[in-house]
């Protein structure tokens, strides 16, 4: 009995540490590459991207945005983030149109080029809510502390019954 817990909580081990590596894999790799990511929190652009789902954004030309292409851009000052599709360009004013999937009608304004951040390269579903805690001070904090935390009980675990296999080796003797 013993001994199975001991093999199950090494497993268990090694697939945090392999979700912690894989995570970590697909948040800083992508920046290596001036990808950034961001997380869909409305549902303008079902079926397509749904909320929650992870998209990597990657910068492009103004020349190299296309119609039909998932744009992501900042609509204000404060930083406001949308992805929606481009439905045309105005060449003369470097700027698009563009409309949710879901959304029945354009957006009221052409987007321009300065405020694209990039095209939608890729995205991966629901991985941006497993994501988001990351993207808040508190949550970062939070996510550490639990990596802590984790690593100082198995350490823990791993001391005791180092103690407790010596305690009864000296009653033996």
């Amino acid at each position: 009995m013993k001994k199975s817990l001991t093999i199950i909580g090494k497993v268990v081990s090694w697939i945090v540490i392999l979700a912690l590596i894989a995570a970590i894999a697909m948040v800083i790799i992508p920046q290596f590459r001036g990808i950034r990511m961001y997380t869909i929190r409305t549902g303008s652009m079902l079926p397509t991207y749904g909320v929650g789902d992870l998209i990597y954004v990657r910068p492009t030309s103004f020349d190299d945005i296309r119609v039909d292409d998932s744009i992501t851009y900042a609509i204000n000052s404060q930083g406001t983030i949308v992805t929606h599709r481009v439905i045309g360009i105005d060449a003369e004013n470097r700027a698009f149109l563009t409309q949710g999937d879901n959304n029945p009608n354009p957006d009221a304004r052409p987007i321009s080029y300065n405020n694209v951040i990039g095209v939608v390269a890729f995205s991966v579903p629901r991985l941006g809510l497993a994501l988001m805690p990351l993207t808040t001070f508190h949550g970062q904090v939070a996510v550490i502390c639990a990596i802590l935390i984790f690593i100082i009980l198995m350490n823990l675990i791993s001391y005791l019954k180092r103690n407790k296999v010596s305690d009864e080796c000296e009653n033996y003797l």
